[in-house]
């Protein structure tokens, strides 16, 4: 509302899932995602085990990952960044609660940018 009132642009970052697309997409702004909410999700990082993919905002599941995909391949997402916040998952600790989010994106660049990776192949 403050944007549209002033007139200035405004950028969405960190978008994670199909709600959050959908509604940045009513909104006039620009609109960002990350490799990792691309790339990756709960499923297989759960699977792993541990708290190295605890993010904010979430890693989510794979229809978050398409309907991410879909807002690339159309315009509704503007630009697509990696998040260097890097936390080694040996400093995250034991209990997801107190466990620092972040973890280096560096891994996703190659894998997530490559053909493969724009064919929905990722960094899983």
């Amino acid at each position: 509302m403050l944007a549209g009132h002033t007139g200035v642009e405004i950028n969405l970052l960190h978008l994670s899932s199909a709600e959050a697309l959908e509604a940045a997409a009513r909104t006039p702004a620009r609109r960002e995602t990350t490799l990792h909410h691309l790339c990756l999700d709960h499923d297989d990082l759960d699977a792993r085990g541990g708290l190295g993919g605890k993010v904010n905002p979430p890693i989510r599941t794979r229809e978050h990952n398409e309907a991410l995909w879909a807002g690339v391949a159309d315009g509704r997402i503007d630009w697509v960044a990696s998040d260097h916040a890097c936390c080694l998952e040996e400093h995250k600790g034991d209990d997801l609660w107190p466990a620092r989010p972040g973890f280096g994106g560096r891994r996703c660049c190659i894998p997530c940018c490559s053909p493969r990776g724009m064919c929905g192949g990722g960094c899983r």
